[in-house]
């Protein structure tokens, strides 16, 4: 039995290294920044919704 959980645990270890379906989601995407409030220093694609901020593009 001991052996068994010695597989299982192996497995879900190897599983929580992948990255979250969202992180693909957004690599996947063809961004379109758009300003979220009236400064303008916060950007969210018009697409998948990522948010960055309006340095990051200077």
């Amino acid at each position: 039995m001991y052996i068994v959980e010695l597989i299982l645990g192996a497995l879900k270890k190897k599983k929580k290294n992948l990255p979250p379906p969202e992180l693909e989601e957004f690599t996947r995407c063809e961004h379109v920044f758009m300003p979220v409030d009236s400064t303008g220093e916060m950007l969210a694609c018009a697409n998948c919704g990522l948010l960055k901020h309006r340095d990051m593009f200077s």
